[in-house]
């Protein structure tokens, strides 16, 4: 949680992998406070696919993220189908991750999955922090987060550098500032010389200006 809020993340969800975890899971993931804001989540594994899902809860609202298609090789047809299956066994699939450990699958940023599309860390090692997350255009509660998740009502990045890209700006939003948001401003560069340590999320952003939008991520931790 430390080092998402030194990176200035606004919002975090912890999804542990549901073969993993102890009976006070739940218990255990810590309360947010004025800094960051904590959602409690699983990463679900659909055993008949051996599909993981994402599932982030709100207080009333519920996200199912289809996770890591691209792990799993997946065309685009068979994510379409697996997406069907799942939702049929109940687990309604509202959102794709476009992205493997942070790192974006190009091939899953398409049209014909019509779905919102998240980039996440699910961060397992140190070189997964902050190499991707999402900006929402939504109040700071997790509902209205989720719920803006659900409307596409974001966008993603992508840290630079490592072979990481930049993908592209899903929608065009105001400033979020006037929803009580920590305003965010990306920090000055490096002095030339500095060397060449993994870029922050706060420089390297996709369009626009970047204060006062919400940053956030799905944490997947095996710790």
């Amino acid at each position: 949680m430390a080092r998402y809020r030194d990176l200035g993340y606004d919002f975090l969800a912890i999804t542990d992998h549901d073969d993993r975890i102890a009976d006070d899971y739940w218990f255990r993931i810590p309360a947010g406070d004025d800094r960051m804001l904590i959602l409690s989540g699983i990463e679900l594994d659909y055993r008949p696919l051996s599909q993981h899902v994402g599932k982030i809860i709100g207080d009333h609202e519920t996200l199912f993220v289809l996770n890591h298609p691209g792990r799993y090789k997946l065309t685009v047809d068979e994510t379409l189908r697996r997406i069907e299956t799942l939702t049929a066994a109940g687990l309604p699939i509202q959102a794709v991750e476009l992205s493997d450990t942070g790192i974006y699958q190009a091939e899953y940023d398409v049209e014909a999955i019509r779905l919102p599309k998240i980039a996440t860390d699910d961060s397992h090692r140190d070189a997964d922090f902050g190499r991707a997350w999402i900006e929402v255009d939504a109040a700071r509660a997790p509902d209205a987060i989720l719920r803006a998740i659900k409307g596409g009502d974001f966008r993603v990045g992508f840290a630079a550098g490592d072979g990481l890209v930049a993908s592209t700006r899903l929608r065009d939003f105001a400033g979020a500032e006037r929803f009580g948001i920590r305003a965010v401003t990306p920090p000055a560069a490096a002095p030339p010389g500095d060397g060449a340590a993994m870029p922050r999320p706060r420089d390297h952003w996709l369009g626009g200006d970047p204060r006062g939008v919400a940053v956030g991520t799905v944490l997947h931790p095996k710790d």
